[in-house]
């Protein structure tokens, strides 16, 4: 099977978008606002609607969508209809057999299959877990993080986090990472929300870099208030991702600052009694985006579309014209068109029972079969037609079915 065109929401029990809903045959798990580093997880059971195979199965999604990149000279928003996106996806298929699934091929390992990440995990930094016991954090005066117990600490399976006790607005400590490969990069922090953390600013230091990935990231756990987060959101805290920003980065050497700017107004320290100014991390993540500069790539885009969309259109009008033809010899040795494109594939029957004369001009079409149209949808037909009312028409719809003047027929022949 396979889906072309717009409408892959509705596959999954979706129109018009996609939301977070969770049903019994299909839903979507994940949904991130519309963004550059936007990520989406759905799922979709064919339970009540199998689709059978004996030996393979081969299912396609056509990748086509808007898509909308900034000009980094003016700011403003392009916008593409209907464009040939640049997305990563990856799937995963279950399937029901008589017997034990064998793979003829190897699975393809985590390097392969996700894009590259940076894992910059500061409770492996602080002074405790180093053999020297010299720490690579720096830190204002007074301020001394240590590596504690959470279960909440989900990077590495850890169940550790980086704290920071923490009684002053504006001490700071500066996390150390480096840079390998030059790319654009999706920047994440994990935080561990707490009922007496504070409020931090973000800032990323480095090569020709100092950029304030977030002003106010605040670390207070609003969760405690929801009976089905308790007793872990009081006790724990909760696990949180805030994506900060996306990067362009060049190899070197970098520092993520954080500075406690304030604190939540429910954020509340038991040991002080005053509004609580700490902080606790899980890990921050760099993902590598798999394209760089988007506008420049759209520009680039708009190019290759370009030649790729005349490459398309002539096949199709090679094949309309093909089609066009062969309706018109089986028209003249029957006397009638036929009632849809697969009868020129059959030898008519009223040939075998003509005289050995009558050969007539089959086969009307070779290859065995009619093919699909560059676009992956079946080429059209009508008799009598909408644009040849006294014949017939043969049409592709060029993928785009709502503008009717882009569709590739044989009244352009005609007319």
């Amino acid at each position: 099977p396979r889906l072309v065109g717009t409408g892959f929401e509705d596959y999954i029990g979706e129109a018009w978008n996609l939301r977070l809903v969770s049903n019994l045959h299909a839903g979507v798990t994940i949904r991130e606002p519309h963004a550059e580093d936007a990520r989406h997880t759905c799922y979709r059971w064919h339970i009540q609607d199998p689709i059978t195979f004996k030996k393979s199965l081969k299912v396609e999604l056509e990748r086509r969508s808007f898509i909308t990149v900034k000009d980094p000279e003016t700011g403003e928003a392009v916008r593409g209809d209907f464009k040939y996106r640049p997305d990563l996806c990856s799937s995963v298929a279950y399937w029901y057999q008589r017997t034990v699934a064998t793979s003829t091929t190897p699975f393809p390992t985590v390097e392969e299959r996700l894009p590259p990440e940076i894992w910059v995990v500061p409770r492996d930094m602080v002074a405790s877990e180093m053999k020297d016991g010299k720490s690579p954090l720096k830190t204002s005066p007074g301020l001394n993080p240590i590596n504690k117990n959470n279960k909440m600490g989900w990077v590495h399976f850890a169940r550790r986090i980086f704290h920071a006790e923490n009684d002053k607005v504006g001490a700071w400590f500066e996390v150390p990472f480096k840079v390998s490969a030059e790319g654009r990069y999706s920047i994440s922090v994990f935080q561990i929300l707490f009922r007496e953390y504070g409020i931090w600013k973000l800032t990323l230091l480095g090569p020709d870099t100092e950029k304030v990935l977030a002003e106010r990231l605040d670390f207070w756990n609003p969760y405690i208030t929801r009976l089905e987060y308790t007793p872990e959101a009081s006790i724990y805290g909760t696990n949180h991702e805030a994506k900060v920003g996306i990067c362009d980065l060049k190899p070197g050497d970098y520092v993520f600052r954080f500075e406690c700017i304030g604190s939540h107004p429910l954020s509340f320290n038991e040991r002080t009694g005053t509004n609580g100014l700490g902080i606790g991390i899980d890990g921050i993540s760099l993902r590598k985006l798999p394209w760089g500069d988007m506008h420049a790539w759209y520009k680039d885009y708009l190019v290759r579309e370009k030649a790729h969309n005349e490459k398309q259109a002539t096949e199709a009008r090679r094949v309309v014209a093909e089609l066009d033809k062969a309706i018109k010899a089986y028209k003249k040795d029957l006397g009638h068109y036929p009632e849809a494109l697969e009868a020129l594939l059959e030898r008519p029957a009223e040939l075998n029972m003509s005289s050995g004369t009558r050969i007539g001009h089959w086969p009307y079409f070779k290859g065995g079969r009619i093919p699909l149209d560059p676009w992956g949808q079946r080429y059209r037909y009508a008799a009598p037609g909408r644009y040849n009312p006294d014949s017939f028409d043969v049409w592709s719809v060029r993928g785009e079915s709502r503008q009717l003047d882009r569709w590739i027929g044989n009244w352009d022949a005609a007319e």
